[in-house]
């Protein structure tokens, strides 16, 4: 009966694996969800088959099965569970079993295949064609299995016992039997009989070999070897040691090696292992030695150790197989095959580190060479071969250096190779690379002009890493990828139209909403310290982000809130206006078209000066202030024609602020306007129209244009009496200094 946790850890695997099939069809399987997604399902099947025994989920009228146990209950009901079920149905499957040395490969292979609907795959072959294709050797399909079962396990205890009973209960195939050594010691006495039973379950055993792990099989024959070592009559032991002896030396080297391995000294006086190394040629020694050195052997369920991982207590067994002539003839060879091994390497790594030399010493003429170039990823694959890191290293740093290079052809050579030297890599060591690199490539595509096929490769490597990193939240690294195509997807880096379609896709990506969503998240709720990063980013993520951030600056009844909303528009600049225009067209509460005003004035953009015109004219003071001085931050050569273009659309007191402001910024055009506003009066002068008219002759004297004399000149001096209206005292006062301002201007 398997163990709770074991039972937890398998279903915990299910939801894993159904979230991961469901990826599969939403993402391209080189995106970093997806890649996440299996990532964390290979580490949780890893640690479910650490102790080195499979892991079997099967199916049995409509229950699903972990290693032959049925779920009931509250297990059975999880969703996880019944979606996984559901799935076997669909495809017909009786059980698949996971086998300890699983690859992520493998496993990627085998989502891809289930993932799909059962017609497609009935359409491509049948399942059992593409898993055959694909050669998934540690995932089996349809592996016969027994249901556990609740009542005690059967006890044999007669004489009447069955020699396939024996040989299941030795192999230990058939848990539920238990047999007493003492019950057939007797016909043990028969050793043609033992002999058969020894040679049948060794042949059983192996029979398993592949499916089981080879640390469980080693197990199984040893627990057989220790029940005949008790049947077996003293008289009888050596003959049958030899037997046995040559049974096992007849094995691979890595069972010999897994047993060899085990206390074997206990079984038969020792007679058995000194039979083995009798009877093992040279080459067989040699093949355990190294079997029981590599370290690749199944993990032994009682130390959870591989048996050359724990040197201090299986080097004495080895030294006993070096002891032998056999093992020191092994030994010589060896030596000579690792020196000349060696000696070969260096002339390799010499011949590579040759022929490379030039690009390490920061030449740029080799990046010129296509057929160097295309060798790059073959030769970087045989330094990693030859163990030699530090030159691998060194070379992809000198390629990616020559991305920077003055000369384009140097940086189109070079920036093909990188490219070709990133597909030459797995997918986990494609994205480490593309994160070293990435302040690199990022100056690189500043730099480069065209949007080659390396261009466009490099461009969606660096949004896929600015995904992942938005989905991690880690903001620092991910800011100045963002920032970069956000440049190019307004313009404001220049780029010809296929790379400004391609940063235009990869903002769109970035901002996709279940992303934005998460960030507006954090920028609300999150660390204090992660809120000014993350409203940086969103200020760069498209129109939705920009809305979603006016919206808040609306709505948010924290003043410091706004302040910093404010600041991030402010950052932005141009690229804002468009969403910003749009804005103002629809009707908004007065203090929020304020605070649109402040962020015109802060952008300081020409264009901006346009966009402040409604604003100028909204029926609320306060917004017709902040836009006049966010519209006086402007270029200058735009302030003018708007505030002209106003003037006569505007009430009495802010004219009053229109034409004080034509005066200072000296607009000449504004004087044949002036000068009609002064000529046009009213019968009856009000207060604030007689400080209208000071503020025109004020504003006419500041320009200095003599078209404005005449007008000035009658104010001071009206004609005799007869003149229907005078000004006020202050119009003429302000007349008179405009008069000698012109007359200085002379």
């Amino acid at each position: 009966m398997i163990n709770e946790i074991f039972k937890q850890k398998a279903i915990e695997v299910l939801a894993l694996m159904n979230a991961a099939i469901t990826n599969l069809r939403l993402y391209p399987p080189s995106s970093a969800m997806i890649i996440n997604t299996i990532g964390k399902l290979h580490e949780a099947l890893a640690k479910v088959l650490e102790e080195g025994f499979s892991l079997n989920y099967a199916e049995s009228e409509h229950s699903l099965l972990i290693n032959g146990e049925v779920l009931s209950g509250s297990d059975a009901a999880r969703p996880q569970v019944r979606s996984f079920l559901e799935l076997l149905l669909n495809f017909g499957i009786k059980s698949i079993t996971f086998e300890p040395g699983l690859e992520k490969d493998e496993l990627t292979i085998l989502l891809q295949i289930i993932g799909k609907k059962p017609e497609t795959v009935k359409n491509e072959g049948g399942l059992d064609a593409l898993l055959k294709e694909n050669n998934l050797a540690h995932i089996i399909m349809d592996k016969k299995i027994y249901i556990a079962k609740d009542e005690r396990s059967q006890l044999i205890a007669s004489l009447d016992i069955k020699d396939d009973e024996i040989i299941r209960y030795l192999t230990g195939s058939d848990p539920d039997l238990d047999i007493d050594a003492s019950e057939i010691k007797d016909r043990a006495k028969d050793s043609n009989w033992l002999i058969e039973i020894l040679e049948q379950g060794i042949t059983e055993i192996m029979k398993q070999k592949g499916t089981v792990p080879s640390a469980q099989l080693s197990e199984n024959l040893l627990r057989m070897l220790s029940f005949l070592e008790k049947v077996v009559d003293k008289s009888d032991q050596d003959k049958i040691a030899q037997l046995i002896a040559k049974a096992v030396a007849e094995l691979d080297a890595e069972m010999i090696g897994l047993l060899l391995s085990k206390n074997m000294d206990n079984l038969f006086e020792g007679k058995i292992f000194h039979h083995v190394l009798e009877l093992m040629d040279e080459e067989k020694i040699a093949g355990v030695i190294e079997a029981m050195r590599s370290g690749e052997n199944d993990h032994l369920p009682g130390d959870l150790g591989p048996i050359a991982a724990v040197t201090g207590r299986h080097s004495p067994v080895i030294s006993r197989l070096m002891m032998t002539d056999k093992g020191q003839q092994y030994e010589r060879k060896r030596k000579s095959e690792a020196e000349r091994e060696k000696s070969e390497k260096e002339q390799q790594r010499q011949s590579i580190q040759k022929e490379i030399a030039s690009i390490l010493r920061g030449e740029e003429e080799p990046f010129l060479n296509r057929e160097l170039m295309a060798s790059i990823p073959g030769m970087l694959a045989q330094l990693r071969a030859l163990e030699d890191n530090a030159t691998a290293d060194a070379l992809i740093n000198a390629t990616a250096a020559a991305l920077l290079k003055n000369s384009q052809h140097v940086r189109a050579g070079a920036s093909a190779a990188f490219v070709s030297i990133l597909y030459s890599l797995p997918p986990p060591q494609q994205r480490k690379l593309t994160a070293d690199m990435a302040e690199t490539l990022s100056k690189w595509i500043r730099l480069e002009p065209l949007a080659t096929s390396a261009y466009q490769n490099i461009c969606h490597r660096l949004g896929d890493l600015a995904e992942e990193y938005l989905r991690d939240l880690h903001l620092a690294q991910c800011f100045s990828i963002v920032n970069l195509f956000h440049l190019i997807d307004n313009g404001v880096l220049e780029k010809n139209d296929t790379a400004h379609t391609i940063a235009s896709d990869i903002v769109r990506q970035l901002g996709a909403p279940d992303l934005l969503e998460k960030l507006f998240e954090e920028f609300q709720h999150g660390e204090a310290a992660n809120r000014d990063s993350v409203g940086r980013i969103l200020g760069r993520l498209g129109d939705a982000s920009l809305n979603w951030l006016l919206d808040l600056l609306r709505d948010h009844d924290d003043s410091n809130e706004r302040v910093r909303i404010l600041h991030i528009f402010e950052e932005i600049g141009k690229p804002a206006l468009p969403v910003i225009r749009e804005r103002i067209k629809v009707q908004e509460p007065w203090y929020f078209l304020r605070n649109i005003a402040y962020i015109l004035g802060r952008i300081k953009d020409s264009t901006s000066a346009d966009v402040l015109k409604p604003l100028l004219l909204d029926k609320n003071e306060k917004v017709r202030q902040e836009a006049l001085k966010s519209l006086l931050r402007a270029g200058e050569d735009k302030i003018g024609p708007v505030l002209l273009s106003i003037l006569g659309d505007v009430d009495e007191p802010f004219k009053m602020d229109v034409v004080e402001a034509l005066g200072k910024l000296k607009y000449a055009p504004a004087v044949p306007a002036l000068l009609e506003l002064l000529k046009t009066r009213p019968l009856v002068t009000s207060s604030i129209r007689i400080d209208i008219e000071e503020k025109i002759c004020h504003a006419l004297g500041r320009i200095g244009s003599r078209n404005a004399l005449p007008a000035l000149v009658e104010i001071v001096k009206p004609k005799g009496f007869l003149t229907l209206q005078t000004y006020h005292g202050k119009v003429k006062s302000a007349a008179a200094k405009a008069l000698a301002a012109l007359e200085k201007g002379d």
